[in-house]
């Protein structure tokens, strides 16, 4: 999933630049997605900007990325019933 396809209530993994997740890394922390990607304001800068909070709670943060950045998108396990 890329940063520009966020949409509110989507839980996600949104790494800092750079994006390059290797065996080592540390994986960033699962956030929930609160706003539509809206352009940055800065003239000429072509990022999107979206707030998101921690999973657990805590304040709402600004996250600033290129649209065609990847993000890590998290999936409720679900269940079969037998």
């Amino acid at each position: 999933m890329k940063f520009g396809d966020l949409q509110p209530g989507t839980l996600a993994r949104i790494p800092a630049p750079p994006d390059t997740l290797t065996p080592d890394s540390v994986l960033p922390p699962a956030v929930q997605i609160l706003t539509h990607p809206t352009p940055c304001r800065r003239r000429g800068c072509e990022a999107v900007e979206v707030m998101a909070r921690l999973q657990d709670g805590g304040r709402p943060r600004l996250y600033h990325r290129l649209p065609g950045r990847p993000v890590v998108l998290i999936t409720i396990a679900q269940t079969e019933e037998a």
